[in-house]
């Protein structure tokens, strides 16, 4: 049946299968080729889906950093400067993200010749889906026009749309807002806050100090109502 010898007979390998039923013999030369090009086959496979990751990192990669220029082009980073015969209103900021695409944004519009908006808010978490909601809520106060200049309806109208959206997705997620309006011909600046934390007031020539208070986050409810600050100039 074997035309081999018995030294070489020792040099073959068993085959059975789950059953343990006698499938042949086959020579450890002839399993070693049979490991070595399964081997070879797995190695191709794994550097094929190497290649197949390293490509969507990439392209994830690029589509963050596109998300996050267009987030930052939506920023305010030139400001509009107002002023008059006695008091020039001008602005400046800080900004570090913790990631490339989050919640943290900020927008500054100009509501008239001497008023300006300042909108803050912090969404939840972190990623596109926190920047996709910062891009709409800058959509949103854009929309409100001249009625931007009330801040406790502003934030209301956000927090009445925002809650609208998140039931129709079946989701929950909470924003905290702060917005002013401050007015260069005035002196006048006026508060809403929706749970972010507390803006400060620093009156330069008093050194007295303002603290607004924190009120229910955006997205909980879908209707609520911001109490307004009003703070005088030279209060």
């Amino acid at each position: 049946m074997f035309a081999r010898t018995d030294d070489a007979f020792y040099d073959d390998v068993l085959l059975v299968d789950e059953r343990e039923s006698f499938l042949g013999l086959i020579t450890t030369q002839t399993l070693f080729k049979v490991q070595n090009a399964l081997l070879r086959a797995n190695i191709n496979d794994l550097v094929d889906k190497e290649q197949e990751i390293r490509s969507k990192n990439e392209q994830m990669e690029t589509d963050l950093r596109m998300a996050m220029e267009l987030q930052q082009a939506l920023m305010s980073f030139n400001y509009s400067r107002f002023c008059d015969d006695k008091r020039e209103l001008q602005f400046s900021h800080r900004y570090r993200p913790a990631s490339m695409v989050g919640g943290d944004f900020f927008f500054i519009s100009r509501i008239s010749d001497s008023c300006t908006g300042v909108f803050i808010c912090d969404v939840m978490g972190h990623g596109v889906r926190s920047g996709l909601i910062t891009s709409m809520l800058r959509a949103l106060i854009e929309a409100l026009g001249p009625r931007a200049a009330e801040p406790d309806f502003l934030l209301a109208e956000l927090n009445h749309e925002l809650a609208s959206i998140l039931r129709q997705i079946d989701t929950t997620l909470y924003v905290t807002a702060v917005y002013c309006t401050i007015d260069a011909a005035t002196g006048q600046l006026r508060v809403a806050n929706a749970g972010h934390p507390s803006p400060l007031h620093l009156v330069s020539e008093s050194g007295r100090c303002v603290r607004c208070a924190p009120q229910i986050t955006k997205g909980a409810l879908s209707s609520a109502f911001y109490p307004r600050h009003a703070i005088k100039p030279r209060q």
